[in-house]
């Protein structure tokens, strides 16, 4: 499994529509996507930092969602509301862990 972390500074009284943007459009375009297992984002409501993580089942997964142009469109919807320009960086997942219900479930992944 792989990560796309990307790092951005949004304006924070433009905050609450990038939240509704990335919770709706974006999370649905992007289960739409071959490999996409996961989005999570998280942000500082004060300063507007923060991070847009997606999990991908391969590298090559990630890699094609960027070549098709679907990371830069994503990234287009909420653009008018960033400070600053945003960082990507991509990462190997080597353990996810997840909570549902009662039950725990650890990945650990290489």
């Amino acid at each position: 499994m792989h990560a796309r972390v990307t790092n951005v500074r949004i304006d924070p009284d433009l905050l609450e529509g990038v939240v509704n943007t990335v919770r709706g459009t974006v999370a649905s375009s992007a289960a739409e996507q071959k490999g996409f297992k996961g989005l999570m984002m998280m942000s500082d409501p004060e300063t507007g930092e923060g991070l847009v993580i997606s999990l991908w089942e391969t590298k090559e997964d990630l890699e094609a969602s960027e070549a098709s142009g679907y990371y830069e469109e994503q990234l287009g919807r909420v653009a008018s509301a960033l400070v600053d320009s945003s960082v990507r960086q991509v990462y190997g997942v080597n353990l996810l862990r997840t909570e549902s219900g009662a039950e725990d479930r650890t990945l650990h992944l290489r």
